[in-house]
């Protein structure tokens, strides 16, 4: 099927300087960017103000007023109408919000960028790059869509309920992308599963008309703009938006604008871009103009494509020693998640799974005596702990040590930084703890009648003071102090050799809230054994860190760093206020604390986890990821397989890029060898060497100021900041001669991803049991076997594409 479209996405390129007034005619999609000065828009009678920086949007057809008391530089990128309407639907300039007032905190530089790249490069007469040029002009619009497009509903679908609006759409989308094919009543059907009848009254009752009427208006009005912005015959246009033949077309048109595609041409003239009362000075040569643009904002890479060419490789050599025992601490401890989970039968099977792959050393549950339920018995009250007691026995079976939060840690769903979803759990912490008080003996003197008090002496307890998601308390350090002290008490009391920890302190919190609360506890006399954190990469906008409690408007730190940061702050106060260290143990972990962000089931996750771990591993007794799956994190807005949620599994047991990573670092052994910036060298006591590499891309800074616009399934690389592939060669040295077998398992984009994988079937939301079988098979991460001979020197040459993890398994074949 024929198909009009245009290779070159802009039409062109205005740069020039106003000293007092001009109106313009727009005849495309255009967007004037203000490099220096003040100017005023007026447009639709509506007056705009805007200064260097700001970037106002002209729709096709527009007219619009510039004024200006001084001069304002500015330039103006008009992109190609059928490029645009092609990539962004039809009459997409309707949904465009840009008005100068920019829709993301704390101003939005990245706008301006994203056009002077896309006017760079047009301008560039010495190296003109389509590709580039394309490149960057989708990375715009991507950008726009973002942040700027908004999807307006009319007052019929306001009325639907949002289960028909959703349905409504897809079935609207599906037409859209298939209006140049000849779509049958039945092929709608069919595709949404529903019978030809169903559909004809459904799309009737809630789009108020047929769906060949919507799909003839879809296909006339897009005819009516290849007729305006394009030369081609109306046999070739017929063509184009499915019609089956020239007579057809023209009498569908002549039906629906009363008047053949030819008159209609000659009555709409290809509109121009036109300036009149002109006091503009245009910049002439191109090269002229490209200097100006490139002069006012320095350009910084802003485009998420990234290349796949080798670079310059770094290089590493290592003496292959019989290494220094170490005590990994990625596998101590994982986050199970409020207690209610284990009530779930799929999640005590993910978990067990998980468990006879990973091995890790502790489980960390959730408010555990919501499920104990009180009883009475002659006057005397007792409790029921056989529900809890299964949780246990389960944690036996599949060796896995309890790790118990009894803190009032309420139950929630965080939708993003600053919105969440409560569950209905008790609220009053002095209610809480004075029942807590009660219970916890009845409970440690049953764990010691059914478990024996040697397997609990190996449990360990933790008491997190209670704050809102940032760091607002919600009791006092004082009072902390006091629950611990009593927690710590009962505890000592029955089973000694149980540990004992807290506070749970929030790292983004300043650390004078930190030691404030340590002077308490001690205070109290009751020292923790080990000291519990969270690392969560917030900070304030336009701030390096939290400074003051309670601080509002989080966003996620641009910085790379931040989470070593965070651990060396926590790492160095206990050197300095402990005379001897207790052990300190991330509690709790994560890239973000929002569990509907597709950041949580993208690829990044996997070279988080391993640059965390790696970044780490000498500061910490051990590291606790939250959170183990995503059957955790379930509500009513989670229907589809991936939501965004922080698992380590789907909720269908499939895995993602992050419980591959824990794979990986579960194949290092525990003799350390070398480490660096990007790897970890270790072996076995067999002799097994295991290198592990990563090449982290960190979010942009875009993404960290406000990651809930980034809903959008279309391009998740889009949030990471630029990278160039990594090259890196290992010459390991003083190894015994002889033939090695190197195994080389690798997660990146194409391998062990499976977000990237259900994108790949459309991101469909149903999926049968033979789909999700499919997509456990396909997102595995990628292995290839080679041999080496050698007389002692080992060469292992690694390409790492940006957020690609490999692990090599080096043994020496006798």
């Amino acid at each position: 099927m024929k198909n009009i479209h245009t290779t070159a996405p802009i039409e062109k390129i205005y740069t020039g300087i106003i000293t007092s007034q001009a109106k313009l005619y727009n005849n495309t999609y255009s967007f004037l960017s203000l490099l220096d000065g003040e100017m005023t828009l007026t447009r639709d009678g509506q007056a705009l103000r805007g200064s260097g920086g700001t970037v106002f949007f002209l729709p096709p057809g527009s007219e619009a007023e510039l004024t200006t008391e001084d001069s304002a530089i500015f330039f103006i990128v008009s992109f190609d109408y059928l490029f645009t309407e092609n990539l962004l639907g039809y009459h997409a300039y309707e949904k465009i919000a840009l008005d100068g007032i920019p829709r993301r905190p704390g101003g939005d530089s990245s706008l301006i960028q994203y056009l002077a790249a896309v006017a760079s490069i047009y301008l560039d007469e010495s190296n003109k790059s389509p590709l580039a040029l394309g490149a960057c002009a989708l990375s715009f619009f991507h950008y726009l869509g973002l942040y700027y497009i908004e999807e307006a509903q009319s007052q019929r679908s306001r009325q639907l309920s949002p289960r028909q609006y959703a349905h409504l759409t897809k079935m609207k989308e599906y037409i859209h992308t298939h209006y140049t094919q000849p779509i049958t009543l039945s092929d709608l059907a069919t595709q949404f599963d529903m019978t030809p009848q169903y559909t004809a009254t459904f799309f009737k009752n809630t789009a108020g008309e047929t769906v060949l009427e919507y799909l003839a208006k879809i296909r006339l009005n897009k005819a009516a703009d290849y007729i305006l912005y394009s030369d081609e015959t109306p046999f070739y246009i017929a063509a184009a938006t499915g019609f089956p033949n020239l007579n057809a077309f023209i009498k569908a048109f002549s039906g629906r604008f009363q008047m053949t595609p030819d008159q209609w041409r000659q009555i709409h003239p290809k509109p121009e871009f036109k300036v009149t009362l002109g006091n503009i000075l245009w910049f002439q040569p191109d090269n002229l103009a490209k200097d100006y643009i490139d002069n006012y904002v320095p350009l910084r890479p802003v485009s998420p494509i990234v290349s796949n060419e080798r670079g310059e490789a770094k290089t590493y050599k290592i003496t292959v020693t019989q290494g220094e025992f170490f005590s990994p601490p990625w596998t101590y401890l994982i986050n199970l998640g409020y207690v209610q989970s284990f009530s779930h039968g799929d999640y005590r099977r993910q978990l067990s799974s998980i468990q006879n792959t990973i091995h890790f050393t502790y489980g960390r549950i959730l408010r555990p005596f919501d499920i104990v339920t009180p009883i009475t018995v002659d006057g005397q009250q007792l409790y029921d702990f056989s529900k809890i007691f299964r949780v246990l026995d389960f944690l036996k079976e599949i060796q896995l040590l309890p790790f118990i939060e009894l803190g009032n840690k309420r139950g929630k769903i965080n939708i993003n930084s600053w919105e969440r979803i409560d569950f209905k759990v008790r609220e009053d912490s002095a209610d809480y703890y004075e029942d807590l008080f009660k219970i916890l003996p009845a409970f440690l003197c049953q764990c010691i009648n059914r478990y024996g008090m040697e397997a609990v002496g190996q449990w360990c307890f933790e008491l997190w003071t209670e704050h809102s998601d940032m760091d607002s308390d919600l009791v006092s350090p004082s009072v902390y102090a006091q629950y611990f002290s009593r927690v710590y008490t009962i505890i000592k009391q029955i089973i000694p050799q149980c540990r004992v920890g807290g506070p749970g302190y929030n790292t983004y919190a300043p650390l004078s809230h930190f030691e404030q609360i340590m002077s308490e506890v001690s205070a109290s006399g009751a020292l923790p054994d080990f000291i519990s954190a969270y690392i969560y990469p917030y900070v304030l906008k336009d701030s390096e860190e939290i400074t003051t409690v309670g601080a509002e408007t989080p966003i996620l730190s641009p910085d790379p760093e931040i989470y070593k940061r965070r651990l060396l702050k926590v790492h160095d106060f206990c050197q300095t206020y402990y005379p001897q260290i207790p052990d300190l143990i991330i509690t709790e972990y994560g890239c973000e604390v929002s569990s509907r962000n597709f950041i949580n089931d993208s690829i990044y996750q996997a070279t988080f986890i391993a640059k965390f771990n790696l970044d780490g591993f000498s500061l910490a007794h051990g590291f606790g990821y939250w959170l183990l799956s995503d059957i955790s994190l379930e509500y009513r807005d989670s229907n589809q397989i991936l939501f965004g949620g922080n698992g380590l599994v789907n909720r269908n047991g499939i895995y993602k890029p992050g419980f591959h990573t824990f794979r990986f670092l579960t194949g290092l052994g525990n003799r350390m060898i070398a480490s660096g910036p990007e790897y970890i060298m270790t072996r076995l006591g067999n002799g097994q060497l295991s290198l592990l590499v990563y090449n982290y891309a960190h979010l942009r800074e875009d993404f960290c100021q406000n990651n809930t616009s980034y809903a959008s399934l279309k391009n998740p690389t889009a949030v990471f900041f630029p990278m160039e592939p990594r090259d890196i060669i290992f010459t390991l040295e003083k190894l015994p001669p002889g033939n090695w077998r190197i195994r080389h398992y690798t997660i990146n984009n194409d391998h062990g991803n499976l977000l990237n994988e259900w994108i790949r079937l459309g991101a469909p939301e149903n999926l049968s049991r033979s789909d999700i079988d499919y997509l456990q098979a396909v997102s595995w991460p990628h292995q290839e076997m080679y041999y080496k001979e050698t007389e002692g020197t080992l060469e292992i040459s690694c390409h790492l594409a940006p957020q690609e993890v490999g692990l090599y398994i080096i043994e020496h074949i006798i």
